[in-house]
């Protein structure tokens, strides 16, 4: 089994976070579009497995392998932990979006596009934030806790 990075490019990430802002964005605004979800839910679930899965991660790998941009590296497990609040956000937009729940649709997706506005613009990664929180008040108290679950 593949082994998640203990460091990712945080240039990826950001270009990602970009990408989720505007996909959210188009939903709220544009009538009709609401299964765009649903690829952006699946997006996150692969990303989530290993950023080598996610069409977008290898979109914007090979981008900037071709561009030859200096990679930033950062320490992935809190930008995994992300990745599953992210799963989390999409996961219940998919259902209320498939249950005719708008209210609670668009509030989740409120939250994605506050998130990833930024993280994708101004570099603040909120779930990286709650990561470090719950590791300093004990919540979490190993930071390879997604590698040893990937291993078992």
């Amino acid at each position: 089994m593949l082994e998640y990075p203990q460091q990712i490019d945080a240039r990826i990430a950001q270009a990602v976070a970009i990408v989720t802002f505007v996909t959210s964005y188009t939903i709220i605004v544009v009538p009709n579009l609401d299964w765009i979800i649903y690829i952006l839910t699946i997006d996150f679930l692969l990303r989530y497995l290993h950023p080598k899965f996610s069409p977008i991660v290898r979109f914007f790998g090979l981008t900037s392998q071709f561009l030859q941009l200096q990679k930033k590296f950062k320490f992935a497990p809190p930008k995994r932990f992300a990745t599953l609040i992210g799963l989390l956000l999409t996961s219940l937009i998919s259902l209320f979006t498939l249950t005719g729940l708008v209210v609670f649709q668009y509030f989740f997706i409120s939250l994605i596009l506050i998130a990833s506005f930024l993280q994708g613009f101004l570099d603040f990664c909120i779930g990286c934030e709650v990561y470090n929180w719950m590791i300093k008040i004990g919540v979490i108290n190993n930071f390879l806790v997604f590698n040893d679950a990937m291993k078992s």
